[in-house]
């Protein structure tokens, strides 16, 4: 299996190739790690430095910082995006599985929004609507080079 092949959950005509794939950066979950680690170096700075009582509160901080960064980082891998020469899909979960499929020839416009921070870390939100609805049909968050992104589904639909 080469980088260009579909995953196995995705399936697809067998000469179609991916054309790109990324998951959210990790700039999402930045300020969920930062409280963690907080947590963490405060609840062993505790265990080392008082008495008995409160070294097994400082353990419980210890345990539930570790706990949160753990859960922060599983619930932010939970998600993968992938463009296929035809189709665009968007997995999400682990043990409960949900596959969002768009094809591309029903693609009639994208389009991506960064906040002040996302425009200096180069990630945004891009948002992708097809021929016949009003709606957005499938968002990516925090995907990085949003501006690429948008227009290389763009570029491979019907309309680019």
């Amino acid at each position: 299996m080469s980088a260009n092949d579909p995953p196995s959950w995705v399936e697809t005509e067998s000469e179609t190739s991916v054309v790109w794939r990324a998951t959210p950066t990790h700039w999402q979950i930045a300020d969920r790690l930062l409280a963690a680690m907080v947590a963490v170096v405060v609840g062993a700075y505790g265990a080392i430095q008082f008495d008995a009582t409160i070294r097994i509160g400082s353990i419980v901080v210890v345990a539930v910082g570790v706990l949160g960064g753990a859960v922060a980082i599983i619930r932010h891998r939970r998600h993968i995006y992938l463009l296929t020469e035809t189709e665009l899909y968007k997995r999400s979960g682990w043990f409960s599985l949900t596959i969002d499929t768009l094809s591309l020839r029903s693609v009639q416009n994208t389009s991506y929004s960064q906040s002040p921070l996302q425009r200096l870390l180069n990630v945004g939100t891009v948002e992708v609507e097809s021929a016949g609805t009003n709606a957005t049909e499938i968002v990516l968050e925090e995907v990085p080079r949003p501006s690429y992104v948008a227009n290389l589904i763009i570029d491979h639909s019907d309309g680019g």
